[in-house]
């Protein structure tokens, strides 16, 4: 037998594949321009038209996206990324 997604889902264990994004930065990553528009709205504006169902931003060294996000995610799960 074959190992596609199609036969992965087929075992029954409840297991089930998503559609996710694990590393995204908004505008208030040091690496993202401030003017990009990427802000926690329009990041879930366009993971949502991508049929996106588990979204994680993870902004450098700062926690400044927390807010809004809270207002747009639920749940959600904070994530920063520190420079060592």
């Amino acid at each position: 037998m074959a190992l596609t997604f199609g036969t992965i889902e087929a075992l029954g264990s409840g297991a089930r594949f998503v559609r996710a994004d694990l590393h995204v930065h908004s505008k208030a990553s040091y690496d993202v321009n401030r003017d990009s528009g990427m802000t926690p709205a329009a990041i879930m504006d366009a993971a949502v038209n991508a049929g996106m169902e588990i979204l994680a931003i993870t902004d450098h060294n700062t926690v400044e996206a927390i807010p809004e996000s809270l207002e747009e995610f639920v749940p959600i799960f904070g994530d920063i990324r520190l420079a060592a």
